[in-house]
């Protein structure tokens, strides 16, 4: 079954920023080899997302602890049959990297919702 992808604000927000910078090139359109495809790292993982795939370990995948205020968000957007709730940060370029998604994929509904998208230094000040 396919998940649909819900942007919120902040995400689409930074999201047209970072398609204007540089160094995100490699990110939205430099072919790759993930798992055998030439699709980008930003069109492979959005697959993965909506279709349901595991993340390779490759993008380092891990959840983190959001903030009271996102989580609040969070349950308000997807009202009261969410199950539970994770909010997961992935890295595009590898373990190391600094090009980071954040999204929350909720179950129970086929949901998965962009958080957010930009540096370390962008996303936790």
């Amino acid at each position: 079954m396919r998940n649909t992808i819900v942007p919120t604000h902040n995400f689409k927000k930074h999201f047209k920023q970072v398609r204007r910078v540089g160094h995100w090139d490699r990110i939205f359109a430099k072919p790759s080899n993930f798992e055998g495809t030439k699709l980008p790292a930003w069109d492979f993982i959005l697959n993965c997302l909506i279709f349901g795939q595991p993340i390779p370990s490759y993008f380092y995948p891990h959840p983190i602890t959001p903030s009271k205020r996102l989580m609040q968000e969070i349950k308000r957007a997807v009202g009261s049959e969410h199950g539970p709730i994770r909010v997961i940060d992935l890295h595009f370029d590898g373990h190391n990297g600094d090009n980071l998604l954040v999204y929350c994929p909720v179950l129970k509904q086929n949901l998965v919702i962009l958080i957010d998208i930009g540096t370390h230094a962008d996303l936790f000040q």
